[in-house]
């Protein structure tokens, strides 16, 4: 079972891992919002881990960036495995 402080840990990896990929695409927030179907606020909202993805938005923006959703969760796994080493 996951605590509720590893699902913050894993809703601020999957964010710090979509603002490095889209960074490194040169695309905006709002445009990565736009592209992938939902509002500026949701986006940025997950962006700055204040809630969960859902897995519908998970693979709409990976689609975006052109990732794999196993690239977003796999950030997560190595942040949980960092706090535990």
């Amino acid at each position: 079972m996951v605590s509720a402080e590893q699902k913050d840990r894993i809703t601020e990896a999957i964010a710090a891992e979509v603002r490095a990929k889209r960074g490194l695409r040169g695309i905006s927030c709002d445009e990565l919002a736009d592209r992938a179907d939902l509002s500026q606020p949701a986006m940025a909202s997950i962006e700055r881990a204040e809630r969960e993805i859902e897995m519908s938005e998970l693979y709409r923006i990976c689609s975006v960036l052109d990732i794999e959703p196993s690239d977003l969760l796999q950030a997560a796994q190595n942040a949980l495995r960092n706090d535990q080493a």
